[in-house]
């Protein structure tokens, strides 16, 4: 896991309701740099804890006087059909917080239809993306990114065993898809393997056949995944960087060189890598910074 100082942790009263979950939760508060004690909270705390500050870090991080540690929520997902009236009354409270946001501290947003290039996709002449069902644990992030504005609260959903439950049932109705991309606005490994999430997530695709998780990640967190049960089943598929953009740019990321050996770790341990320049900053070294991440990865995986 992450060294990580957060200014405050909160736990739904869900995830206290389960032994499973809690024994989660404190894994990750036991390994915090300075102990934190947990708060408890329900739906109804929500807005004062808003108006208390609960998204004061949120905001694109380069634009920020004082970029910290995120505040550690832990959530676990609903699987019902009330999302649109609890929604419905997120919307009311004129909060300003994004829906996604929302979603996740009421404990929605485990799954999404992305109708990319469907008649209802109204940017559907801008992207080539397919429409896929995309899958999440977290909203949130710990990396610290200047261009990012997902900083300031990281929500982290418990409830595993029952996530892939749901996603099961997902993946028997849609049998033509065959990859499933976890997060693109979160970094499951920075709370592993304490969290114990991903691992059981990794190790669910490794009982499947022909269907395969996609982890997309800038960490260097992986010497965790070693004896994981994946099966050739997980893709873990890294945004390199150069040396320049991974130290300034992104300073809680992995480096470059951080990356790339966090990289052959799993590659020795039978995952799939990948690698792709995501996002790529016009520093003034770009060029030559891309041909070096270029010559280690190819001299190291």
């Amino acid at each position: 896991m992450y060294d990580l100082t957060p200014p405050a942790v909160y736990v739904h009263e869900r995830v206290l309701a389960d032994e499973r979950y809690r024994r989660r939760m404190r894994r990750v508060v036991a390994a915090l740099k300075a102990p934190v004690e947990p708060r408890p909270f329900g739906d109804a705390d929500l807005p004062d804890m808003i108006r208390q500050g609960l998204l004061a870090g949120r905001g694109p991080m380069g634009t920020l006087a004082d970029v910290r540690d995120p505040i550690l929520l832990f959530n676990a997902f609903r699987f019902d059909d009330q999302q649109e009236e609890r929604m419905g009354w997120a919307r009311s409270l004129d909060a300003g917080v994004w829906e996604g946001t929302w979603r996740a501290l009421l404990g929605y947003g485990a799954f999404h239809w992305a109708d990319y290039n469907l008649a209802s996709d109204h940017a559907r002449h801008d992207k080539v993306c397919r429409p896929c069902w995309r899958i999440h644990l977290q909203e949130g992030c710990v990396h610290r990114c200047i261009y990012c504005g997902l900083g300031g609260l990281l929500v982290s959903m418990l409830n595993i065993e029952e996530y892939c439950h749901c996603l099961g049932q997902i993946i028997a109705r849609h049998p033509w898809q065959e990859t499933y991309l976890l997060d693109d606005d979160a970094d499951p490994p920075c709370l592993e393997p304490e969290q114990d999430t991903l691992g059981p997530l990794i190790e669910y695709f490794g009982t499947l056949k022909g269907r395969y998780l996609v982890v997309h990640t800038k960490t260097w967190n992986t010497a965790w995944m070693r004896n994981l049960r994946h099966n050739g089943n997980t893709i873990v598929v890294w945004s390199l960087s150069g040396p320049t953009q991974s130290a300034v740019i992104e300073p809680r990321t992995g480096t470059t060189a951080q990356r790339i050996e966090a990289a052959r770790v799993a590659q020795e341990a039978g995952y799939t890598i990948r690698y792709k320049f995501k996002p790529i900053i016009p520093v003034r070294t770009w060029r030559e910074d891309a041909a070096a991440a270029v010559q280690q990865l190819f001299a190291h995986t």
